[in-house]
């Protein structure tokens, strides 16, 4: 059976952000190689929104806009 995983805006946004490194490395990218191949994975239109604003205004290395359509593609 294959699991829904929800993914929130701090597991996006972590991604991202060069200055959380621990978090970046041990948290969200542990998860997402062990969730790759037995999950589908989710986020929703609000989550999306909210990745932009925080990522666009609030990380140490503010994603352009050009990043941001290039990441944010389907």
């Amino acid at each position: 059976m294959i699991d829904k995983i929800f993914f929130d805006t701090n597991m996006i946004v972590y991604l991202f952000d060069l200055g959380e490194p621990n978090k970046r490395k041990k948290k969200v990218t542990k998860l997402l190689h062990k969730l790759v191949d037995n999950s589908r994975l989710f986020i929703s239109s609000q989550v999306v929104n909210e990745f932009i604003n925080y990522s666009t205004k609030k990380i140490e290395n503010e994603i352009t806009d050009e990043e941001l359509k290039e990441n944010l593609q389907f």
